[in-house]
């Protein structure tokens, strides 16, 4: 194993800036660092309310779809069509639905309440009309072949 493998980029001084600052390849590095755990952190929280039975097989569709594109700011229009038959803003919607923290148990309520606040930050960008393609796609829908 190469030794800094184990040593966070930002504490590489031999590899940073002459002022021992991260290159802008090492920053790149750090944020996606930061987004894949946020993005582990999200499926983590969606698998222990679908554990609960705190949302519905389709509504853990909707969420997982929503944490794989939340690191890109969201879906294309086109992507949301082809997928979902809907428009982005009717996307949304389902998401916000999908979280409805009423009517379950108060911690829970509350881990639903979390999620949707933050995949619907991560989402701002839904509605541009290009966005790349996720490293992982969503499963199918129960029942969609």
């Amino acid at each position: 194993m190469h030794q800094d493998q184990h040593t966070p980029p930002h504490t590489l001084k031999s590899r940073g800036r002459a002022d021992g600052a991260p290159d802008s390849e090492h920053r790149m590095m750090a944020v996606d660092g930061d987004a894949a755990e946020r993005t582990r952190a999200w499926r983590r929280l969606c698998d222990v309310l679908e554990q609960a039975g705190a949302v519905s097989p389709h509504a853990g569709w909707v969420i997982n779809f929503a944490i794989t594109w939340a690191p890109f700011g969201g879906a294309s229009p086109a992507e949301l069509l082809e997928t979902f038959g809907v428009t982005p803003a009717r996307f949304l919607q389902l998401l916000r639905e999908s979280l409805d923290p009423r009517g379950g148990v108060p911690h829970l309520e509350t881990l639903k309440r979390q999620l949707s606040e933050s995949l619907l930050r991560a989402w701002a960008g839904v509605g541009r009309t290009q966005s790349p393609r996720p490293r992982r796609r969503a499963t199918a829908a129960p029942g969609r072949a």
